[in-house]
């Protein structure tokens, strides 16, 4: 697994026109929105794709529309959420529960771990949403939106290099930290 792909909605401001208004209009959300593919790396929370801008389209069909999957190397693999199930074999997904059946435990394991690491991506997603014009209606240009939010994504990135979301695990620097935090031995030199 090298990636985690998920999709967001922002909110944008009503068109008067009706037509445009039928097109943009998210029921999830209840408003107008575009949506935008996110993928982020695994390891490091980075965002690595962006795609989108587009008004109400299911994940699954964004993701063959915009062509991810076609800019991978071929042992690359990623994982996402149920909205993206059957669209690829190289996208792993958790089991839905079957209509009047439990999910076995196997397959409850399954869906904690893809949980925790698609956790990264979802933080991700959050620290996008920090900046008010993606969390609040965008009643600027609707083509003038992508731009913005690729500008956004950027400054996103740059900031993980220096508050990174995953905290790389190195056991000598957690044995260090356990020993600083042990108080200090009084001096037993005379002076």
């Amino acid at each position: 697994m090298t990636f985690s792909v998920d999709v967001t909605e922002c909110p944008i401001s009503k068109p008067r026109d009706f037509e445009v208004q039928r097109l943009l209009w998210s029921r999830k959300k209840e408003r107008c929105t575009l949506k935008y593919e996110i993928a982020t790396h695994i390891a490091t929370g980075e965002i690595i794709w962006l795609a989108g801008g587009v008004p109400k389209r299911h994940d699954k069909k964004i993701l063959e529309d915009f062509g991810l999957m076609k800019r991978l190397e071929p042992w690359e693999k990623g994982i996402a959420d149920k909205g993206y199930q059957g669209a690829s074999n190289r996208i792993m997904t958790p089991y839905k529960r079957r209509k009047h059946d439990r999910l076995t435990k196997y397959e409850l394991y399954w869906n904690r771990c893809i949980s925790s690491v698609r956790a990264t991506a979802e933080r991700t997603n959050g620290w996008l949403k920090i900046f008010r014009v993606l969390h609040c209606e965008w009643r600027g240009e609707i083509a003038l939106h992508y731009e913005v939010f690729l500008l956004l994504a950027q400054m996103t990135n740059i900031r993980m290099k220096f508050h990174p979301i995953v905290k790389k695990y190195n056991p000598l620097l957690h044995m260090n930290v356990a020993y600083r935090s042990l108080p200090r031995a009084p001096s037993t030199h005379l002076e």
